[in-house]
């Protein structure tokens, strides 16, 4: 990734996350896009996915949300091992309470209930 295009993917980043809690979820998803083109780097990754499937949930956008969140899992359950911050981790509750809606709305009720379990153990620990 090119300097310019790290600072870019920053800044974009930050605009898109305005337009998700403005409820300007086409434009966050939008913009979440192109922060996923700029910037590649993995470790950010699960954190524009989270975002982007929560923007396509709210769209009603089931088989993008389901992609996105499906593409985060993993990396964001590893680093979930390692937060120490309380926005982290309430920051992942809330990944995972998407997650979960998703799957409850593709049918995918096993697995739904499986990852709302996993929320409810972070939300109580």
């Amino acid at each position: 990734m090119s300097f310019f295009n790290g600072w870019r993917a920053v800044y974009l980043y930050g605009k898109a996350i305005a337009k998700f809690h403005r409820h300007q979820y086409d434009d966050s998803a939008r913009l979440l896009e192109k922060v996923r083109q700029l910037d590649t780097q993995p470790e950010r990754g699960e954190l524009y996915d989270a975002y982007l499937g929560r923007s396509y949930l709210a769209l009603g956008s089931l088989g993008a949300a389901l992609t996105a969140l499906t593409r985060t899992y993993e990396p964001f359950c590893k680093q979930s091992l390692h937060f120490t911050e309380d926005d982290e981790r309430d920051d992942f509750i809330i990944y995972l309470a998407a997650f979960s809606e998703v799957l409850r709305k593709v049918n995918q009720t096993d697995k739904a209930e499986e990852i709302a379990r996993q929320a409810e153990e972070y939300r109580n620990a």
